[in-house]
């Protein structure tokens, strides 16, 4: 029998709005993590995106991100320390020589991740029929069925997904020969803005999605809900109260986002709504992605026969473990990410499109 010992790392998951860090340790037997730690560090990288260029101050801003998590969390010259960079990463064609000099300089191994792979790793852990999960510059909307993953990607995020539904609203007022500042607050305005996200949504999902009917026909089938939409639509169901809301039904979620939530949102300042909803980021931004989960549920639920709830899930440690796991398994350190995740899971290496704005991958 070989002898059991812990191995101590951290996994960094570079996301385009925060950075999240993980550490702990694996043991070298069973490949059992326990996380002792863990960072949330706000770091938009996104919005430090200039012409496809992460520019400077980003990249000085980035610097100094991990080195404060250098600073809160074991030297990662000591320790193995990987992860993965996401929507941000795909979009800056500068950001492999960055996080070329971030190894040089920190000795952590970060990988740019498909985007195929990012929303196949999330609904693999959220473990639900359908997830969708809005990252800072990406929105991974996916489910599985006949022994596949099926999903749809779209280049919106939290970090952009607001800007996108302004554009789309000018746009749409434009067209009608009105103009967004005369309307300010106004109901009409209210209205179209929340008839432009509604359009926005499902430009970028599509309704007859294949075999979803079939894939959500277990009874109590509940939709996952990741990333913004998580932090956003909980934040604002649970207002100043303290208990955590995990689980909603359908039929609840509509009603308070159509009649409560949306309506007040729309009349307040950003002082009052910081008060009112303590726990959600930019009430603007706020009222555009809850808007896109209502949207979201009416595309996807629209006589509430497919699915009965949708559930609130941090995907942050799982998704931290399964890279964990996969590098455990290979026992390398010297190897990207995608490399050994695509082991166990071979067709994530290859071509994954089926058509423009959606994939599958097979598993």
């Amino acid at each position: 029998m070989p002898d059991c010992f812990t191995r101590l790392l951290t996994v960094f998951n570079v996301g385009s709005g925060k950075t999240k860090v993980f550490s702990g340790g694996i043991d070298s037997c069973g490949g059992t993590i326990h996380w002792s730690s863990n960072l949330k560090i706000k770091m938009p990288y996104q919005n430090y995106i200039i012409g496809k260029i992460l520019n400077d101050d980003g990249g000085a801003n980035g610097i100094a991100a991990f080195e404060e998590a250098q600073y809160r969390t074991a030297s990662c010259q000591r320790i193995v320390c990987i992860g993965i960079a996401t929507g941000w990463g795909r979009n800056a064609e500068n950001a492999p020589e960055y996080l070329q000099y971030i190894f040089d300089k920190f000795h952590i191994r970060i990988s740019i991740i498909s985007q195929e792979l990012e929303g196949y790793i999330a609904h693999k852990v959220a473990g639900e029929a359908f997830s969708s999960d809005m990252g800072g510059a990406s929105t991974q909307v996916g489910f599985g069925f006949d022994g596949k993953y099926h999903c749809i990607k779209t280049p919106f995020g939290g970090e952009n997904f607001h800007s996108a539904s302004e554009e789309y609203l000018n746009n749409t007022l434009k067209s009608k020969g009105l103009n967004s500042s005369r309307y300010r607050n106004a109901q009409e305005l209210s209205g179209t803005k929340t008839f432009a996200i509604q359009e926005l949504t499902k430009s970028i999902t599509p309704s007859d999605l294949l075999g979803l009917n079939e894939a959500v026909k277990s009874e109590g089938a509940r939709i996952g809900l990741m990333g913004g939409p998580y932090e956003v639509v909980k934040g604002l169901l649970q207002g100043q109260q303290r208990d955590p809301i995990t689980t909603i039904s359908i039929y609840e979620l509509r009603s308070r986002l159509e009649n409560d939530i949306l309506p007040y949102l729309s009349t307040i300042n950003f002082e009052t709504a910081k008060e009112k909803f303590p726990q959600i980021p930019d009430p603007q931004l706020s009222d555009s992605i809850a808007t896109y989960v209502l949207a979201l549920l009416e595309i996807l639920n629209p006589s509430e026969k497919n699915f009965q709830s949708v559930k609130f899930i941090d995907v942050t440690p799982n998704v931290a473990s399964y890279v964990a796991q996969h590098f455990h398994k290979l026992e390398k350190f010297d190897v990207p990410v995608e490399e050994y995740i695509k082991l166990e899971d071979a067709p994530l290496g290859g071509s994954l499109l089926e058509d423009e704005g959606s994939c599958r991958i097979y598993h």
